[in-house]
Protein backbone atom coordinates (compact mmCIF):
# COMPACT_ATOMS: atom_id res chain seq x y z
CA UNK A 1 0.00 0.00 0.00
CA UNK A 2 2.84 2.68 0.86
CA UNK A 3 4.83 1.46 -2.16
CA UNK A 4 2.13 2.40 -4.48
CA UNK A 5 0.92 5.29 -3.02
CA UNK A 6 4.74 6.81 -3.42
CA UNK A 7 4.33 5.57 -7.32
CA UNK A 8 1.00 8.21 -7.21
CA UNK A 9 3.83 10.67 -5.89
CA UNK A 10 2.17 10.84 -2.67
CA UNK A 11 4.13 11.45 0.90
CA UNK A 12 3.34 8.19 2.73
CA UNK A 13 4.57 7.05 6.60
CA UNK A 14 3.97 3.60 7.92
CA UNK A 15 3.32 3.55 11.32
CA UNK A 16 2.07 6.42 12.49
CA UNK A 17 0.31 7.74 15.58
CA UNK A 18 1.52 5.96 18.76
CA UNK A 19 2.91 8.14 21.28
CA UNK A 20 1.41 11.16 19.98
CA UNK A 21 -0.87 11.92 22.42
CA UNK A 22 -0.54 11.46 26.16
CA UNK A 23 -4.11 9.60 26.08
CA UNK A 24 -3.04 7.48 23.39
CA UNK A 25 0.25 6.05 24.07
CA UNK A 26 -0.27 2.32 22.82
CA UNK A 27 -2.82 3.48 20.18
CA UNK A 28 -1.79 3.16 16.38
CA UNK A 29 -4.36 4.68 14.14
CA UNK A 30 -2.26 4.72 11.01
CA UNK A 31 -1.04 2.01 9.37
CA UNK A 32 -0.45 4.00 6.46
CA UNK A 33 -0.33 7.83 6.77
CA UNK A 34 -1.09 9.70 3.49
CA UNK A 35 -0.09 13.29 3.14
CA UNK A 36 -1.86 15.67 1.33
CA UNK A 37 -4.63 13.07 0.28
CA UNK A 38 -8.34 15.13 0.14
CA UNK A 39 -8.23 19.18 0.09
CA UNK A 40 -4.99 19.51 1.95
CA UNK A 41 -6.09 17.09 5.02
CA UNK A 42 -3.74 13.73 5.54
CA UNK A 43 -5.76 10.50 5.60
CA UNK A 44 -4.78 7.75 8.46
CA UNK A 45 -5.63 4.22 7.01
CA UNK A 46 -6.30 2.09 9.21
CA UNK A 47 -5.90 -1.79 7.23
CA UNK A 48 -8.16 -4.27 9.04
CA UNK A 49 -9.29 -7.67 8.05
CA UNK A 50 -12.68 -9.22 9.78
CA UNK A 51 -14.77 -11.84 9.16
CA UNK A 52 -18.19 -12.82 8.32
CA UNK A 53 -18.23 -15.62 10.76
CA UNK A 54 -18.19 -13.65 13.81
CA UNK A 55 -20.95 -13.97 16.06
CA UNK A 56 -21.76 -10.83 16.73
CA UNK A 57 -22.43 -9.99 12.96
CA UNK A 58 -22.87 -13.49 11.36
CA UNK A 59 -26.62 -13.48 11.04
CA UNK A 60 -26.55 -10.00 9.41
CA UNK A 61 -23.61 -10.55 7.56
CA UNK A 62 -25.99 -13.47 5.82
CA UNK A 63 -28.33 -11.52 4.47
CA UNK A 64 -26.71 -7.83 3.87
CA UNK A 65 -23.06 -8.03 1.78
CA UNK A 66 -20.57 -6.42 3.56
CA UNK A 67 -22.05 -6.17 6.55
CA UNK A 68 -19.02 -7.41 8.56
CA UNK A 69 -16.99 -4.69 6.78
CA UNK A 70 -19.29 -1.90 7.43
CA UNK A 71 -19.13 -3.00 11.05
CA UNK A 72 -15.37 -2.93 11.68
CA UNK A 73 -15.21 0.42 9.85
CA UNK A 74 -17.75 1.63 12.17
CA UNK A 75 -15.45 0.23 15.16
CA UNK A 76 -12.51 2.00 13.92
CA UNK A 77 -14.25 5.05 13.49
CA UNK A 78 -15.39 5.36 16.95
CA UNK A 79 -11.50 3.82 18.31
CA UNK A 80 -9.81 6.47 16.21
CA UNK A 81 -12.21 9.56 15.08
CA UNK A 82 -11.19 11.42 18.15
CA UNK A 83 -7.39 10.98 18.11
CA UNK A 84 -7.36 11.67 14.46
CA UNK A 85 -8.95 14.50 14.72
CA UNK A 86 -6.73 16.16 17.43
CA UNK A 87 -3.92 15.63 14.88
CA UNK A 88 -6.23 16.78 11.91
CA UNK A 89 -5.90 13.26 9.95
CA UNK A 90 -8.61 11.80 8.72
CA UNK A 91 -9.69 8.27 9.62
CA UNK A 92 -10.05 6.51 6.78
CA UNK A 93 -10.64 2.60 7.84
CA UNK A 94 -9.73 -0.12 4.93
CA UNK A 95 -11.01 -3.06 5.80
CA UNK A 96 -11.12 -6.30 3.29
CA UNK A 97 -12.99 -9.62 4.71
CA UNK A 98 -11.77 -12.47 5.05
CA UNK A 99 -13.38 -13.63 1.80
CA UNK A 100 -11.87 -11.30 -0.03
CA UNK A 101 -14.25 -8.41 -0.03
CA UNK A 102 -13.41 -4.98 0.71
CA UNK A 103 -15.19 -2.34 2.81
CA UNK A 104 -16.91 0.48 0.96
CA UNK A 105 -14.51 3.50 2.28
CA UNK A 106 -11.59 0.56 1.46
CA UNK A 107 -12.93 0.88 -2.31
CA UNK A 108 -13.62 4.67 -2.37
CA UNK A 109 -10.02 5.19 -1.77
CA UNK A 110 -8.50 2.90 -3.69
CA UNK A 111 -10.87 4.06 -6.32
CA UNK A 112 -9.17 8.10 -5.66
CA UNK A 113 -5.86 6.52 -5.82
CA UNK A 114 -6.25 4.94 -8.84
CA UNK A 115 -7.10 8.32 -10.21
CA UNK A 116 -4.40 9.99 -9.61
CA UNK A 117 -1.82 6.56 -10.86
CA UNK A 118 -3.52 6.55 -13.79
CA UNK A 119 -2.49 10.61 -14.78
CA UNK A 120 1.48 9.74 -13.29
CA UNK A 121 1.28 6.59 -15.42
CA UNK A 122 -0.97 7.59 -18.59
CA UNK A 123 -2.87 4.42 -18.20
CA UNK A 124 -6.49 3.86 -17.91
CA UNK A 125 -7.69 3.83 -14.72
CA UNK A 126 -9.42 0.91 -14.93
CA UNK A 127 -6.67 -1.09 -15.99
CA UNK A 128 -4.64 0.91 -13.03
CA UNK A 129 -7.34 -0.22 -10.61
CA UNK A 130 -7.78 -3.98 -11.19
CA UNK A 131 -3.78 -4.02 -11.13
CA UNK A 132 -4.23 -2.46 -7.60
CA UNK A 133 -6.41 -4.81 -6.23
CA UNK A 134 -4.61 -7.43 -7.36
CA UNK A 135 -1.26 -6.23 -5.58
CA UNK A 136 -3.34 -5.71 -2.78
CA UNK A 137 -4.95 -8.84 -2.25
CA UNK A 138 -1.48 -10.81 -2.47
CA UNK A 139 0.19 -8.60 -0.03
CA UNK A 140 -2.24 -10.18 2.36
CA UNK A 141 -0.14 -13.19 3.95
CA UNK A 142 -2.03 -15.61 6.21
CA UNK A 143 0.82 -17.65 7.78
CA UNK A 144 0.85 -20.75 10.76
CA UNK A 145 4.18 -20.00 13.16
CA UNK A 146 5.32 -22.49 15.45
CA UNK A 147 6.58 -20.98 18.93
CA UNK A 148 8.79 -18.12 18.21
CA UNK A 149 10.65 -17.86 21.60
CA UNK A 150 11.33 -14.04 20.46
CA UNK A 151 10.83 -11.91 23.77
CA UNK A 152 9.55 -9.05 22.04
CA UNK A 153 6.60 -10.40 21.55
CA UNK A 154 5.19 -10.64 24.86
CA UNK A 155 7.44 -7.61 26.08
CA UNK A 156 5.01 -4.48 26.68
CA UNK A 157 1.74 -3.53 24.83
CA UNK A 158 3.68 -2.20 21.83
CA UNK A 159 1.36 -1.84 19.06
CA UNK A 160 4.08 -1.50 16.46
CA UNK A 161 5.75 -4.42 17.38
CA UNK A 162 4.39 -6.57 14.39
CA UNK A 163 6.25 -4.20 12.16
CA UNK A 164 8.97 -4.11 14.13
CA UNK A 165 9.56 -8.12 13.79
CA UNK A 166 7.97 -9.30 10.43
CA UNK A 167 7.84 -5.69 9.01
CA UNK A 168 4.38 -5.92 8.48
CA UNK A 169 1.18 -5.26 9.79
CA UNK A 170 -0.87 -8.16 11.94
CA UNK A 171 -4.75 -7.76 10.59
CA UNK A 172 -5.91 -10.12 13.02
CA UNK A 173 -4.24 -13.63 14.74
CA UNK A 174 -5.33 -16.57 16.18
CA UNK A 175 -3.77 -18.93 19.46
CA UNK A 176 -3.55 -22.42 19.40
CA UNK A 177 -3.59 -23.63 23.47
CA UNK A 178 -1.97 -26.54 24.60
CA UNK A 179 -5.47 -28.66 24.04
CA UNK A 180 -5.21 -28.32 20.45
CA UNK A 181 -8.03 -25.56 20.70
CA UNK A 182 -7.96 -22.37 19.06
CA UNK A 183 -9.19 -18.88 20.07
CA UNK A 184 -11.44 -16.63 18.11
CA UNK A 185 -9.70 -13.86 16.32
CA UNK A 186 -7.88 -10.99 17.74
CA UNK A 187 -7.52 -7.81 16.06
CA UNK A 188 -4.48 -5.56 17.20
CA UNK A 189 -5.74 -2.57 19.43
CA UNK A 190 -9.56 -3.83 19.31
CA UNK A 191 -9.65 -7.56 21.65
CA UNK A 192 -6.22 -8.46 22.09
CA UNK A 193 -4.93 -6.86 25.38
CA UNK A 194 -4.13 -10.38 27.75
CA UNK A 195 -5.42 -9.96 30.86
CA UNK A 196 -2.33 -11.85 32.30
CA UNK A 197 0.92 -9.36 33.46
CA UNK A 198 4.74 -10.31 32.86
CA UNK A 199 5.45 -11.44 36.20
CA UNK A 200 9.04 -10.20 35.92
CA UNK A 201 11.60 -8.69 34.06
CA UNK A 202 13.55 -9.91 31.13
CA UNK A 203 16.53 -9.40 29.20
CA UNK A 204 15.22 -7.88 25.62
CA UNK A 205 16.39 -5.77 22.92
CA UNK A 206 13.34 -3.91 23.76
CA UNK A 207 11.50 -2.74 27.62
CA UNK A 208 10.45 -5.95 29.17
CA UNK A 209 9.32 -4.69 32.86
CA UNK A 210 7.74 -6.93 36.08
CA UNK A 211 4.44 -6.29 36.11
CA UNK A 212 3.76 -4.91 32.74
CA UNK A 213 0.67 -5.33 30.64
CA UNK A 214 0.81 -7.11 26.99
CA UNK A 215 -1.04 -8.58 24.16
CA UNK A 216 -2.61 -11.45 23.30
CA UNK A 217 0.35 -12.02 20.61
CA UNK A 218 2.62 -12.81 23.69
CA UNK A 219 1.93 -16.27 23.57
CA UNK A 220 3.55 -16.22 19.74
CA UNK A 221 6.47 -16.85 22.21
CA UNK A 222 5.47 -20.48 23.53
CA UNK A 223 2.96 -21.22 21.56
CA UNK A 224 1.64 -22.21 17.99
CA UNK A 225 -0.13 -18.93 16.35
CA UNK A 226 -1.61 -18.30 13.03
CA UNK A 227 -1.63 -14.12 11.72
CA UNK A 228 -2.82 -12.71 8.34
CA UNK A 229 -0.16 -9.76 7.36
CA UNK A 230 -0.13 -6.87 5.29
CA UNK A 231 3.10 -6.34 4.02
Amino acid sequence: MAETCRRAHLSVQVEAGCNLTPDHSHSRPADVLISNWVLGKTAACDISVTSPLNSNIMSEAGVTAGAAAQATELRKHEANDVKCSELGWLCIPLVVESYGAWGKEAMESFSSLASRLAITSSRPKSAVLSELYGRLNLNLVRANGGPTYDCRWPANLNGAMDYQVLKGNIVAYKIQWSNGAWTDWFVPGYNDVDYKFNPAAMSCSVPYEANSMRRMWSYFYDHTHLYILCQ
